[in-house]
């Protein structure tokens, strides 16, 4: 499966790299981050504006969150973080889920991770001026098994631990030289 920074379609590539539409969503405008949550069987996917980059005059800048049935592609629920984080743009990123099924949707532009639950209620897990920066800021998140996130900032060549029991206890991962990740 593919997302499209283009359009909000999502592609499936078959064994001999035949290329379809799994997901035509009009409420998808770019697709930019995807997470296939194999245990609840859905695709989760980050959903917003790329304009907000590439064309900011035109831009709807808001940040969603679209899980659709792993199968069937028919979609479980979208739910809208915009309003959650008062910011002047918004761009859903990457997305992962726990071991309980919640999802973690990053936001590039304004400084907050947003947790939704299995049954599409949101709310900011985490604000932070540790992910601000100038230009991208937060982009790739993955879940460790041992109970914590590990988000990518861009725009400060860092990645956070942030354990999902205290939030605000994140530290910064130690490395040998500074990344510009932009996924895990």
């Amino acid at each position: 499966l593919a997302g499209s920074l283009t359009q909000g379609t999502i592609f499936q590539f078959d064994d001999s790299g035949e290329i379809t539409p799994f997901i035509e969503d009009e409420d998808l405008v770019s697709s930019i981050g995807i997470h296939i949550d194999e245990e609840n069987g859905r695709l989760l996917v980050a959903n917003t504006d790329s304009n907000v980059f590439f064309n900011p005059e035109e831009a709807m800048p808001f940040a969603s969150l679209a899980a659709y049935d792993l199968e069937t592609g028919e979609r479980l629920f979208l739910v809208d973080v915009t309003d959650l984080y008062e910011f002047p743009a918004h761009f859903a990123n990457d997305v992962v889920n726990d071991a309980d099924g919640n999802a973690y949707l990053t936001n590039s532009i304004a400084p907050v991770i947003y947790q939704i639950t299995p049954d599409g209620e949101a709310s900011v897990f985490l604000e932070s001026d540790a992910f601000a920066a100038e230009g991208i800021g937060l982009n790739g998140i993955e879940f460790h098994p041992d109970g914590y996130l590990l988000a990518a900032v861009i725009g400060s060549a860092s990645i956070y631990k942030i354990p999902l029991d205290d939030p605000e206890s994140l530290t910064v991962v130690e490395t040998e030289m500074p990344y510009a990740i932009d996924g895990m």
